[in-house]
């Protein structure tokens, strides 16, 4: 046998695994990466003015604005200017800087943007792309069963994206803003009780390799479900307690704060006999635990992992009338007219804004609320301080936002920079 034949045969074998990973090497680098939300934003996409909403949610809409403005310019989304009568105007009566904000007419509309408003990507030339995914109105329905004005929203993402960059990649999968977070280097957190839901016939495989097949995905790490304070719409918790919002977005209570460390939202064991929903909390937030200790960054390393408090229960009595039976949607399961109810709020110190140097934290504490809420509204603030020393950090009250099932970073979309992050006062229309 000739001596050389075996050495030739492995020299071979080594070649082609160099070339087959040098190939997915360079595959994988040629896909789109989608950016971390602490890197540099060119501006923000605002949810505002819309039919449903009108100007309930002014209040802390404009105060987000203003604490926004001089850190990252605006894009306000209105869908009519049937519903801002008042123009311009009425922004800088409010302290809004009208070169800071445009103001975008756009039907279809959504206040909370976050769901089916733009997330963008960035390919190899560091371009902006926008990321046209599938949008069911957070229901879990097949397409086609999906009213037509809902399908309609999800053209929102790819003609709000269409005004940044002409580039766009279709996404088969439904999917909202606030179910999809990432680290930037290619690790992404979903939730089961979502997603898996809102793309009924796909298993987890199905939806990793269509994900992967668009962008760059290092890991996906599969958490059961979100908080028990956020149900799908008009939904029993749990005894007279109902509440109605997105059935457990993931940015409800946990995100990455860097590459390789996680906030989550917790419930200590201690609390679990103080109400029969900071016990379903603990289960949950717990099973989420166990899952991101067995996760590993890109290097191979455990994440780091900080536990913070989660928010007081907040819920108000509601004495059921008429119009919350004028049709099927409004009802609550199991309730008639005349009933009391306990609504809860969706509250969460998760739902934060984030935005260049800028941080906006919810906080609860009010006169008349209890020195354990000051505590935590305290602990959270000084964690946030300690991952980002350098930003400025503005703390806001966002239950208006979260009795109607939503919060802070449910209003806006970031846009990723490509640019130098403007300075104050240049940008306008």
């Amino acid at each position: 046998m000739n001596r050389n034949v075996l050495p030739l045969r492995q020299a071979f074998l080594c070649l082609s695994l160099i070339i087959l990973c040098a190939s997915s090497l360079e595959a994988q680098s040629n896909k789109l990466r989608i950016p971390a939300d602490w890197e540099p934003h060119d501006a923000l996409w605002i949810g505002f003015r819309t039919m449903l909403v009108l100007d309930q949610f002014d209040p802390v809409t404009l105060e987000v604005i203003r604490q926004v403005q001089d850190h990252t310019p605006i894009k306000l989304m209105v869908e009519s200017s049937l519903f801002f009568t008042e123009g311009r105007q009425y922004l800088a009566d409010n302290g809004i800087k009208l070169d800071r904000t445009e103001v975008i007419y756009q039907s279809p509309a959504e206040f909370w943007l976050r769901d089916p408003g733009p997330i963008f990507a960035k390919n190899e030339k560091e371009e902006l792309v926008t990321l046209d995914f599938l949008y069911s109105g957070r229901q879990d329905l097949q397409l086609k069963q999906i009213q037509s004005n809902v399908i309609q929203k999800g053209t929102i993402d790819k003609t709000l994206g269409g005004m940044v960059t002409p580039k766009s990649k279709k996404i088969n999968i439904v999917m909202e803003g606030g179910a999809i977070h990432t680290n930037g280097s290619g690790t992404f957190l979903l939730v089961e009780a979502v997603t898996l839901k809102r793309n009924p016939g796909l298993s987890k495989e199905d939806i990793e390799k269509r994900l992967s097949n668009a962008v760059q995905v290092h890991d996906i790490i599969w958490l059961k479900q979100g908080l028990a304070e956020d149900p799908m719409r008009r939904t029993k918790i749990v005894d007279e307690y109902y509440g109605s919002a997105t059935g457990g977005h993931v940015d409800e209570f946990v995100r990455f704060v860097n590459d390789s460390t996680i906030l989550l939202s917790w419930i200590p064991e201690k609390d679990t006999s103080l109400h029969p929903i900071y016990a379903m909390n603990y289960q949950r937030l717990n099973d989420a635990y166990q899952r991101l200790k067995q996760a590993r960054t890109i290097n191979g390393k455990p994440y780091t992992i900080t536990r913070i408090p989660h928010p007081d229960l907040f819920y108000e009595e509601i004495e059921l009338g008429p119009e919350h039976f004028s049709n099927n949607s409004d009802s609550f399961p199991g309730t008639k007219l005349g009933d009391t109810i306990k609504y809860v709020a969706a509250a969460s110190y998760m739902n934060y804004l984030i935005t260049n140097d800028l941080i906006i934290l919810p906080k609860y504490w009010m006169p008349g609320l209890s020195q354990e809420q000051q505590k935590k509204d305290e602990q959270v603030y000084n964690i946030f301080h300690f991952y980002f020393p350098n930003h400025k950090i503005v703390r806001i009250n966002p239950l208006q936002l979260n009795f109607r099932g939503g919060g802070i970073h449910c209003i806006y979309q970031e846009q990723p920079a490509v640019s130098p992050v403007h300075p104050v006062g240049v940008f306008s229309r």
